[in-house]
């Protein structure tokens, strides 16, 4: 495993257990878990039922062209499009309209 990459349990299962049972999946819900009790700057996740719950948890949710966005500001990557469309190839649900939005944020 790389250095930067660890592995940690949540300590609240019983309120990954209470995620899981309104209809999220056990990644979703112990994501959201860890990122609250770790107080994590953000947390990556995209699908929108999970997004709801780690907000209403209070966690700082980033969606993956919001990475994108960031990554093409710090000057890590020269261009979202080309990632936005290999996600929609890859079946990445993207509105159009948001498709639009993300670009022009991003000056493209």
């Amino acid at each position: 495993m790389a250095s930067w990459l660890s592995v940690q349990a949540i300590a609240n299962t019983a309120e990954a257990d209470r995620i899981r049972v309104a209809g999220l999946h056990r990644g979703e819900s112990d994501a959201i878990v860890l990122a609250t009790e770790l107080g994590s700057e953000a947390l990556l996740m995209d699908d929108g039922d999970g997004i709801r719950f780690a907000v209403a948890a209070g966690a700082n949710v980033i969606r993956t062209p919001g990475i994108y966005r960031l990554a093409k500001q710090r000057q890590f990557i020269a261009a979202i499009r080309p990632r936005l469309d290999d996600l929609r190839r890859a079946g990445f649900w993207l509105r159009d309209e948001h498709y639009r939005i993300i670009l022009e944020s991003a000056g493209e």
